[in-house]
């Protein structure tokens, strides 16, 4: 691992996603993307922009900046050559509580948003139609996917699962369903999850999502 990018104790949601927000946004804008310059550029706008508040205001009184830390093994190095270019693609997102059908409302959302071509257009309709069974919807976009690149990206996760006693489940079976019939299409698609803890696919064992952090967690035990 050449680098870690962690918190050394504590911090507030709001903080931790706005320095990731704005750690990504300045590897994005460099001609050379390296994290250490990024990162120490990210946590001083943050605190920049803290110092900026309104005294009584409650983002005021959190000051953060001191707790994350980048630990490296070696030099610094870029992450990629900008030069290069890279493939794009579309990323669809969902915060929080999901469903298979709010996912296919924002996929062809996107989609319209994305293209002009009618055939797509017409697929993007289809997808949001929610009179359809949506794995005759997910299974419809099985040509787009061979040919665009896309992210489902599902932020906050841990909202859609419980805990049996043993370990976190998807508490929607339909959403887990979906999840794996998205895993198992065939194409240049990709899943990204982000979650509190760790849990496998019910119906896809094989798959699991694992967490780097366990905040408010009855420690359970990790999936294998």
């Amino acid at each position: 691992m050449p680098g870690v990018l962690a918190m050394t104790a504590s911090v507030t949601d709001p903080y931790a996603i706005a320095l990731a927000g704005q750690l990504y946004y300045e590897l994005a804008v460099r001609d050379v993307p390296e994290v250490l310059p990024a990162f120490c550029d990210a946590r001083r706008r943050l605190e920049e922009e803290r110092r900026r508040l309104p005294p009584d205001s409650l983002g005021a009184s959190l000051v953060e900046w001191a707790t994350p830390a980048l630990f490296q093994r070696g030099p610094s190095i870029s992450l990629y050559d900008a030069a290069d270019g890279f493939e794009a693609g579309l990323v669809v997102s969902a915060v929080s509580q999901t469903s298979p059908d709010q996912l296919l409302e924002e996929i062809g959302r996107t989609l319209l948003t994305a293209f002009t071509d009618e055939r797509i257009r017409h697929l993007a309709l289809t997808v949001r139609e929610p009179r359809y069974e949506w794995a005759d919807r997910l299974q419809s976009l099985g040509w787009l996917l061979v040919q665009v690149p896309v992210t489902l990206l599902l932020d906050n996760f841990e909202d859609n699962l419980s805990h049996d006693g043993t370990g976190w489940t998807v508490l929607n079976e339909e959403l887990a369903g979906f999840l794996t019939a998205w895993i198992r299409l065939r194409g240049r698609h990709k899943l990204l999850i982000t979650s509190r803890h760790p849990f496998p696919s019910p119906n896809a064992p094989n798959v699991v999502c694992t967490s780097t952090t366990s905040v408010r967690s009855p420690s359970p035990r990790p999936a294998s």
